[in-house]
């Protein structure tokens, strides 16, 4: 094993992920192939690197992966981070090449400037965790001065299982990375034609060896693959998806409860469990809403015990002590 990385788990135990060596050395040469050669043959040179993302999250791994590779690593501050605007003056007084981070989050660096510096902007973008919308893949893949990514992969299949370059009119996810399969299948596990939506299964070398500590999720989730070598597994991702005409997948939503926050993986219902936990909390549901054109957020509705409802503020504040903060609802009612 490499590492064990948690995701948020729908019975409100967060699941550790192990993924081995092999799967990393892979990624790293599918990179070298793709990204990282297309990068050097544009500028001519290694490439400076920023690392903007929490170690917590598996995208981290990438810009690590540029570093092993021989590029320069920039590993910018928390503070620095979290603040577009103050990402955006790092990136031009450094004149860093390369960044990766959510769809969401570069529309904020976009806003502060990143694409229109007069003295340095970067050249290679990569996008993960999250969809690209049409307005976003359109205005990126008409700029003939960037080399931009879209990166999916669930933390079970090591960061990144599919790619595509942001080319054309519509979005795609794009193609398996090299030693590894995807498989868009219907619920008897048949293959679906082009064009059919299906729930995605993804093979390969990047097939993480399952869950610590549990056996019976690893082997719901971890399943063997009908269509490789004797022994080969494939994993379930429980996104939908279709083939389109010209061999790419294209992702069309979930098939469970799972849900994108800023590019964060939230299972509902380890949030619902943790509110049902606190006192004065009979019942509780929790929702993706938001205006069509304003920020998505976690809505959480709750049912109050027979002694009253509890304060938002308190709930709040309590339920942030059991959960990290993307998981934490911004907006509450009580029904």
């Amino acid at each position: 094993a490499a590492y064990v990385i948690y995701t948020s788990g729908s019975t409100g135990r967060p699941k550790g992920v192990v993924v081995e060596h092999r799967s990393l050395s892979n990624l790293l040469e599918h990179h070298r192939q793709e990204a990282h050669a297309l990068a050097e043959e544009a500028l001519g040179r290694r490439l400076r690197v920023a690392l903007s993302a929490a170690t917590s999250f598996d995208a981290a791994w990438d810009p690590v992966l540029w570093m092993v590779a021989g590029h320069e690593l920039h590993i910018i501050a928390d503070d620095v981070r979290r603040d577009p605007q103050a990402l955006v003056r790092y990136l031009v007084d450094h004149r860093v090449d390369a960044i990766e981070t959510t769809p969401t989050y570069l529309r904020q660096m976009l806003a502060a400037g990143l694409l229109t510096s007069e003295s340095h902007r970067p050249r290679v973008i990569a996008l993960g965790g999250e969809a690209v919308d049409d307005g976003l893949w359109e205005e990126l893949a008409a700029d003939p001065g960037l080399l931009v990514f879209n990166f999916y992969g669930p933390t079970e299949t090591t960061v990144n299982a599919v790619t595509a370059r942001i080319t054309g009119a519509s979005p795609v996810i794009g193609r398996p990375v090299a030693g590894a399969g995807a498989y868009v299948l219907d619920p008897s596990l048949h293959p679906l034609p082009k064009g059919s939506v299906g729930e995605l299964y993804l093979s390969g070398e990047g097939v993480a060896r399952g869950y610590a500590g549990r056996p019976g999720l690893t082997a719901e989730r971890f399943m063997p693959d009908p269509f490789g070598l004797p022994g080969a597994r494939m994993y379930r991702t429980g996104d939908l998806a279709r083939w389109g005409e010209d061999g790419s997948l294209e992702f069309v939503g979930r098939s469970d409860r799972q849900i994108k926050v800023r590019g964060v993986r939230v299972e509902t219902g380890e949030v619902e469990a943790a509110l049902r936990s606190l006192p004065g909390v009979q019942d509780a549901a929790v929702a993706l809403t938001g205006a069509p054109d304003g920020p998505e957020r976690l809505a959480a509705f709750l049912v109050a015990g027979t002694a009253g409802a509890p304060a938002h503020a308190e709930t709040r504040d309590a339920v942030a002590a059991l959960l990290p903060g993307p998981l934490v609802p911004t907006a509450w009612a009580t029904v």
